[in-house]
């Protein structure tokens, strides 16, 4: 009988000991769900703010591309034509310069993504990979500014 009352609990231990572990998984689990999530949120706010940057990059060189054709075709009748063809050849240089410059805001944000990404997978505190967060979305406004400018 004692046998047996002994044998009982042994089996009760290991099925609570069981049943613990398999919370600490499932516990385990969910926290590396959350963090997938706010790596998902986080890339999808990245892309965003990229394409909203290229958009604006692309729309802004468009608009310069159509100002100089409308003026060397304005002017190409007068005399000062070779000047305005110099001018729309340098204004066109500047698109592409601009055009390169968003390539270049890119890759910051691409480089960026990846350094988010890190630290929200590494470091457990939310504080800190907030922090993170802001500093990265002010590089990229900063970047943004100093490219349009």
């Amino acid at each position: 009988m004692i046998l047996t009352v002994s044998h009982r609990n042994r089996t009760r231990r290991r099925r609570e000991t069981k049943r613990r572990g398999m919370e600490e998984d499932n516990f385990r689990e969910v926290k590396v769900i959350e963090r997938t999530q706010k790596i998902l949120v986080l890339l999808l706010v990245v892309i965003v703010v990229t394409v909203v940057v290229v958009v604006v990059v692309v729309v802004v060189v468009v608009v310069v591309v159509v100002v100089v054709v409308v003026v060397v075709v304005v002017e190409a009748a007068t005399a000062v034509a070779a000047v305005v063809v110099i001018v729309a050849a340098a204004v066109i240089a500047a698109a592409v310069v601009f055009i390169v410059l968003a390539i270049l805001v890119e890759v910051v944000a691409v480089v960026l993504v990846v350094v988010v990404v890190v630290v929200v997978v590494v470091v457990e505190e939310e504080e800190v990979a907030a922090l993170v967060v802001v500093v990265v979305v002010v590089v990229i406004v900063v970047v943004v500014v100093v490219v349009v400018v």
